[in-house]
């Protein structure tokens, strides 16, 4: 047996496989917990996270049907981090009217005040 059957014929490639996946799908979670942590979303493109979520959901569907355990666990841990996002791009994304500074209705600044 060659080096290239033996290499494929056991589980490295396999390894290889999760390898990827993991870095892949951890990529994910820097994103994650800065709109977490600023709470802001603004920058975000809902419409590019649906798209994602949808070529995720393709690629289980894929994992599933060709016994790919590691595009299925890939892409079952990614969705779970994409929804996440979705969810928190949804609550902290802009109102309209507002500031993205979160300084209220656009124009008028935080601290202004009316003397009389």
């Amino acid at each position: 047996m060659d080096f290239t059957a033996a290499f494929y014929a056991g589980g490295v490639i396999n390894l290889i496989g999760f390898a990827a996946a993991t870095l892949t799908t951890l990529s994910f979670v820097p994103q994650l917990v800065k709109t977490w942590q600023t709470r802001s979303s603004g920058d975000l493109s809902l419409g590019m996270l649906l798209a994602f979520v949808a070529g995720i959901t393709l690629w289980i569907v894929f994992g599933v049907a060709t016994h790919a355990a590691p595009v299925v666990a890939a892409n079952v841990a990614t969705l779970v981090l994409a929804s996440c996002q979705i969810g928190l791009t949804l609550r902290y994304r802009p109102r309209a009217g507002t500031s993205r500074l979160g300084g209220g209705p656009a124009g008028r600044a935080k601290s202004e005040s009316t003397t009389i």
